[in-house]
Order: C-alpha cells, then structure tokens, then sequence
C-alpha cells in the first residue's frame, strides 16, 4: 500500500530536479524564483512570497543546454497546486495549464537532455547550437 501524503498518488510524468533562475508573472507583478525540479506536467519553484492554490501565474525559463547554448525564453502558463512555507521564503508547486504545440516541444525537447543527454537527432541538435536569439537576455542583464 502506498504511503499517504503528497505523493501517494504515481506521477504522469518523471520529475528533474533542476535548479534555475526564472521569472514569474503575476496580477501582482513580476519577480524572481528558482526552480527546484521539473516535469512535463509542473514544477516546483522557490519564491519570497506565497501563492494562493489555484491561482495562476505565467513562468519564464532560459533552458540551459551546456555552456555556450541556451533557449530563448520559454513562457510556460502554470496553476498552484500547493505552497508551503519554507525557512528561505515559500516553495510552490505548479501544474502547467495548455501549451501549444511548438512550447510542448521545446519542454519535451530539454527534458530529453535533461534525461538522456545532447540528442543525435539533426533538427534536435541544430536548435541547441543555434542559441539564444539576437538581443536575448538573461532577466539579470
């Protein structure tokens, strides 16, 4: 029998724990966070502040592929599913609301490193080398 609490149910999809500078978007405002994993379906990040359940919010991420090759910002919808209170400030789990098609590839396509490593697969490899695009920044420049 499964142990009760958070995770006595089996997870849709495998978690990466992931730590990473992000952005994230609310009525609010906009605010630094750091992820503490990720999956296909959510993630979990650190704030200074909580988050009410189900209220949502819009979370951006530079996908890191090695040194010299990242993303361009990938804006992900999400609703919080818990928010607990952390020594550091606030740890918040999130479900990622509807993406488009070309958004569920990028996700997919990182996870896949993530899993597995660089991919041999061409198009795979040639977006990685491609890098950020022009005028690109990271949210501290």
């Amino acid at each position: 029998m499964a142990p009760k609490g958070r995770y006595s149910t089996p997870r849709a999809h495998p978690r990466f724990a992931l730590e990473m500078n992000a952005r994230v978007t609310t009525e609010m405002g906009r605010y630094r966070a750091r992820t503490h994993d990720l999956s296909r379906g959510g993630v979990s990040i650190y704030l200074p502040f909580p988050l009410d359940v189900g209220a949502t919010f819009s979370l951006d991420l530079i996908l890191m592929f090695g040194e010299n090759a990242q993303s361009e910002p990938l804006t992900l919808a999400a609703q919080v599913v818990w928010c607990t209170h952390k020594a550091e400030g606030y740890q918040v789990g999130a479900s990622f609301l509807t993406m488009d098609a070309q958004t569920q590839q990028y996700l997919q396509m990182f996870l896949n490193f993530l899993s597995e490593g660089v991919s041999s697969d061409p198009l795979e490899r040639q977006a990685l080398d491609s890098g950020p695009a022009e005028g690109a920044k990271w949210y501290g420049d």
